[in-house]
């Protein structure tokens, strides 16, 4: 399936997953999704939906655009401080693949897997917690400063030319990405081991 625009453009298909930038909680030693109970393991994790509301004609596509499911992850990296406000949360960036979704302000996919972790700014029990279960997951812990080029190893950034526009409503509307009235790319990434994502 090729990149498709809100006015169903087609655009190339994209090779290399994309990389995404988010946050997770560090809860007893696991990560785990700001907004749902999802556990983030070793290897990808798949998007689910969890509302059942799509058309029965998309009933396979994750994500749709006509629900909010799908695997989050931002452009760009979060600010060093935003991990600090809540001694649980853990900034860190992804690998996404197969169908996704790219709004205004970041990405919705279909599959994902944590490939890099950004070290807490103290030296406590949430860096130990951190440093033992990136072992467990087999993923790089780097410095703040140096997450956006870990990440790079791992896949590339979604091409400026595919992002959409920020809704000129303003800040309120960006603030709903994945809402249908934002401009939207969705587009097919092969997995990181070559397969083409389902």
């Amino acid at each position: 399936m090729g990149v498709r625009v809100a006015s169903h453009v087609p655009a190339p298909d994209l090779i290399d997953p994309v990389i995404g930038f988010r946050q997770w909680r560090l809860r007893d030693g696991r990560l785990h999704s700001l907004t749902t109970d999802d556990e983030w393991r070793r290897g990808a994790l798949d998007a689910h939906c969890s509302r059942s509301s799509h058309p029965s004609s998309e009933q396979d596509v994750l994500p749709s655009g006509r629900c909010s499911c799908g695997v989050y992850a931002y452009y760009r990296p979060l600010p060093r401080t935003a991990s600090v406000i809540w001694p649980e949360l853990v900034a860190g960036a992804v690998a996404l693949w197969g169908e996704v979704q790219a709004h205004a302000t970041g990405l919705r996919a279909q599959h994902a897997q944590a490939v890099v972790l950004a070290l807490p700014m103290g030296h406590g029990r949430k860096r130990r917690e951190l440093l033992t279960l990136a072992e467990e997951l087999g993923v790089e812990v780097v410095s703040p400063r140096h997450l956006r080029s870990a990440a790079a190893v791992h896949g590339g950034a979604l091409p400026h030319k595919l992002k959409p526009v920020a809704d000129p409503v303003g800040v309120a509307a960006a603030l709903r990405w994945g809402a249908r009235t934002h401009p939207l790319v969705s587009t097919r990434l092969r997995g990181r081991d070559g397969s083409e994502g389902h």
